[in-house]
């Protein structure tokens, strides 16, 4: 029952997101404060964490970007310090920009799995660090936003490193609309590349909005979209 109550609680979060405007975000406070009120996997001190987050997010959230305001609201979630009590990040490929690349997250490191066609020849490299930050470094960061396993949290943190509007949000970055990644290609050449963002992508419904296939999916098909219709 803890579990059904954090996923019906916080998957609906993200639609309001998308269209609401930066300087209010009143709806979106209401429901975090009914999900606070019927979730029941807080311990007492985890609870009073999570609303002291929901109290400077009130304080703050005036002209917050919608990044800022979903990396808060995750925050708060987060407080609970399990693997099921989250915002779930697959929502973000669809609220903010992407970059041109997928990324391919392992225990060994970061890697490109596929790109659009001007960047196809970073297929296959790693990524040794972003806006100057290494793998651990990048792992601890999103840490503040997922509990869980590190294994979990690689299931999702691509969504947050794809995108340059949240690694702004979080401090990760000068800028919201590119990223500067340091990379050694296949034959262990190294070099500094910078990517510009793109749209989002395109807005999907049912449960695929919220929890897409493992990235190692779509990219065996080939398919550099991070979902697909296609059962």
């Amino acid at each position: 029952m803890r579990f059904l109550l954090a996923v019906a609680a916080f998957v609906a979060l993200p639609g309001p997101l998308a269209g609401q405007q930066p300087h209010t975000w009143q709806e979106d406070i209401v429901a975090i404060e009914r999900f606070l009120a019927a979730d029941q996997s807080f311990s007492t001190d985890e609870m009073t964490v999570a609303q002291e987050r929901l109290r400077a997010l009130r304080q703050n959230a005036a002209g917050m970007s919608r990044a800022s305001f979903a990396l808060a609201a995750a925050e708060i979630a987060r407080a609970a310090d399990n693997a099921h009590t989250m915002i779930l990040p697959g929502a973000w490929a669809q609220l903010f920009n992407r970059l041109p690349v997928r990324l391919l997250a392992t225990g060994e490191g970061l890697y490109i799995g596929c790109a659009a066609a001007p960047y196809a020849h970073l297929i296959g490299a790693e990524v040794l660090s972003i806006e100057g930050r290494r793998w651990n470094e990048l792992q601890d960061a999103y840490a503040r936003y997922e509990s869980g396993s590190p294994g979990l949290r690689r299931r999702f943190i691509v969504h947050f490193l794809e995108s340059p509007e949240l690694l702004h949000a979080a401090g990760l970055s000068r800028w919201g609309d590119r990223v500067r990644l340091r990379v050694r290609s296949a034959d262990g050449r190294r070099r500094q590349v910078t990517l510009e963002a793109s749209s989002a992508a395109p807005r999907f419904e049912g449960l695929e909005a919220y929890l897409p296939p493992d990235p190692l999916v779509y990219l065996a098909r080939g398919d550099c979209a991070p979902w697909s219709q296609t059962p």
